[in-house]
């Protein structure tokens, strides 16, 4: 290990260690690299801007993202959250199942983790401890482990970053996140049906079964993005990075035009973000 890589870790961990954002101690950390080194700070940041800006497949990252967020904003999650209510909110343990298909099935959208737990994560926490059905920290833990599908499941925004940087195929990495994503799914689901039936946690509200076709047709053109996203990567039809552009439009599409959920001032918000 050189000098210059030495003083680098020293330099990133001492900051982070004092309370520096870590990104300003990333920042800091490259610069003693480079001058140890001897490298023009000035050459070194305009080609990593250069490579940034000038990535096609970058673009990718802030469509998922506003497609996340629109969801969020436009109350899509909130019409995902009825319909999973409504199909396994009846087992045991129901709105722990509740929160963890919902992830699996926002994951599909938005690829990634903190969208997950900021948008649906939200609301099923406040519903699993209403009239304290489930401890408060039970809800936070499993919608924390509940929310790390979303970067499996494909899209998925670390996928893109590490397409990025390492040269490989997105549509491989997606590809090859399905199975994982659904297993983790899987595992969580019988995780929460064991513990739930361990701790003796009250059954939740019943949807009826009349209920559900409705439940399901509210929610069906929401449901509709992941397919339509995969279709157009695998089928051909889209890059990754168009596909999250269609996501992005579609989404805008239900939140304003179909669900009629999503003003102005608050796709000028989203925007900003």
């Amino acid at each position: 290990m050189t000098l210059a890589f030495t003083m680098c870790l020293v330099v990133l961990f001492g900051l982070a260690a004092i309370g520096t954002p870590i990104a300003h101690s990333i920042i800091i950390g490259a610069i003693v690299y480079l001058a140890l080194k001897g490298q023009d700070l000035g050459i070194a940041a305009e080609q990593v801007s250069y490579g940034l800006y000038d990535s096609f497949v970058l673009l990718a990252v802030p469509l998922f993202i506003v497609a996340a967020n629109i969801m969020n904003a436009g109350a899509i999650s909130e019409r995902l959250l009825r319909f999973c209510v409504g199909v396994v909110g009846r087992f045991k343990g129901g709105l722990g199942h509740v929160n963890i298909v919902s992830s699996l099935i926002f994951s599909g959208m938005s690829g990634s983790a903190v969208a997950d737990a900021a948008g649906i994560g939200k609301v099923i926490i406040e519903m699993m401890t209403k009239g304290n059905r489930y401890p408060r920290g039970y809800a936070a833990a499993i919608t924390a482990a509940s929310a790390t599908i979303g970067p499996i499941i494909p899209p998925s925004i670390p996928m893109v970053l590490y397409a990025l940087v390492s040269d490989t195929s997105i549509g491989y990495l997606f590809l090859g996140g399905i199975v994982p994503g659904l297993l983790m799914g899987v595992v969580l689901m019988a995780m929460n049906t064991y513990i739930s039936h361990k701790r003796g946690f009250a059954a939740d509200e019943v949807v009826p079964i009349r209920q559900i076709p409705g439940l399901t047709m509210r929610a069906f053109p929401a449901l509709l993005m992941p397919v339509i996203l995969l279709y157009g990567i695998y089928g051909g039809a889209t890059t990754p990075t168009e596909a999250a552009a269609v996501a992005a439009a579609y989404a805008l599409v239900l939140a304003a035009f179909f669900y009629r959920s999503l003003s102005v001032k608050s796709l000028r918000t989203i925007m900003l973000d």
